[in-house]
């Protein structure tokens, strides 16, 4: 149950990090529209994320006999990370990109 729990939130924080990096750029490429409507998708798109990848990894460890299963699913949170990192940088870049055209008050 504790490996279950550490990965949920693992995985939860990160899809949430995702989710503000988003929008980030949601809000600096359409900056009058409400955000309102936005987190609500944001935090059940991070629950379900984080509560599947949670049970497979718990299922997969739990599968002692079954190496093979254990290999493919030990990965998820690694895929997940290497995403937040990725979506991390596109995100500073673009911000910054934007932010600093001309005709953007400093």
């Amino acid at each position: 149950m504790l490996i279950f729990i550490e990965t949920f939130c693992y995985n939860m924080v990160n899809c949430l990090n995702i989710c503000l990096c988003s929008d980030l750029n949601l809000m600096i490429s359409n900056p009058f529209k409400q955000k309102e409507g936005r987190v609500d998708y944001y935090l059940v798109i991070s629950v379900q994320i984080s509560l599947v990848v949670a049970i497979i990894r718990t299922w997969s460890l739990d599968n002692e006999g079954d190496y093979d299963s254990r290999k493919i699913f030990k990965y998820f949170d690694v895929f997940i990370f290497v995403v937040f990192i990725i979506y991390v940088i596109y995100s500073f870049v673009y911000a910054y990109r934007k932010l600093s055209m001309p005709g953007i008050s400093a």
